[in-house]
């Protein structure tokens, strides 16, 4: 079933993501599909993450939708187009079949590989969403009508449960209100602020009459470094020291296994899962074998 489908009509929902990779051989990034679409209903891929330059994610798309059986969700940031340019790159996606978006405000360029280049910035996520619910309904951002509305787009945006709460939530509701089909968290590694969001969330959603999904992000540390490194230069991501410390004295299995302890703890709070095995696909899995 296609994405509008999974999100409508499946009780739990798994997706995961990829990097296109920097150049145009795919070949690595279709042995990881082949291993995980079996496993869940979306793959994501990303848009040139922490402003390291990559593949279109939408190219890649395109190239690969007709050879495997996953819905495919194209992250789109604001950082790199202006208004105009986001438009038309959406409209050329869905004139390719490709309908599925996530949207982000984006990482700064000095974050990245091209740390001279500029942001644009025209909008953020939440002006991202609205933009793309207008082409749905058939009209730019200036109200101009379209020939053809865009009809078939699904669109997600991102919120964070770790960090302020009521800014979040504020934040849920702003995205909802703008035609958000999905939500997708940042990373979060304290279970209690997950059955903190959702009692909250819960009924933001019930009282915009949505059936927004709201899928938790999953991101296994692989080590203490690498815990330590997010929360010094990943914004929006806070991982408690005494997890890290256990990363630290034990490396991945130690990540493996809190990971698998959070989806218990969380699956029945939740509308489902959103895995980013940061380049091991085998971790999809290994995480989702007791599910």
């Amino acid at each position: 079933m296609d994405f509008e489908q999974v999100l409508a009509e499946k009780e739990f929902i798994i997706t995961t993501e990829l990097d296109p990779g920097k150049g145009i051989d795919v070949s690595q990034l279709e042995e990881k599909v082949k291993l995980l679409q079996a496993y869940v209903d979306g793959i994501n891929l990303t848009d040139s993450c922490m402003a390291r330059m990559k593949i279109s994610p939408i190219a890649v798309s395109s190239y690969l939708k007709d050879k495997y059986a996953t819905n495919w969700i194209c992250h789109m940031t604001a950082r790199d187009r202006n208004m105009i340019g986001l438009q038309s790159e959406i409209l050329g996606a869905a004139l390719l079949g490709i309908n599925n978006f996530l949207f982000l405000t984006g990482d700064k360029p000095g974050y990245g590989d091209h740390p001279h280049s500029s942001g644009v910035f025209d909008c953020d996520g939440t002006s991202l969403i609205k933009m793309a619910s207008a082409l749905k309904r058939g009209f730019d951002q200036a109200g101009n009508p379209l020939n053809k509305a865009a009809e078939r787009l699904t669109v997600g945006g991102v919120v964070n449960p770790g960090g302020d709460l009521r800014l979040e939530l504020t934040k849920l509701k702003e995205r909802i209100e703008a035609g958000a089909n999905f939500i997708q968290t940042q990373p979060v590694y304290d279970p209690r602020l997950i059955e903190q969001f959702m009692q909250e969330a819960r009924p933001i959603v019930a009282r915009q009459g949505s059936k927004t999904r709201i899928l938790i992000s999953i991101m296994p540390l692989k080590s203490g470094q690498m815990a330590r490194y997010l929360n010094a230069n990943v914004p929006g991501i806070s991982i408690p020291e005494k997890v890290v410390a256990l990363v630290e004295r034990a490396g991945s299995s130690a990540g493996l296994a809190i990971a698998k302890s959070f989806i218990t703890e969380i699956k029945g709070l939740v509308d489902g899962l959103h895995i980013m095995p940061m380049g091991k696909a085998e971790t999809v899995p290994f995480l989702l074998e007791q599910l």
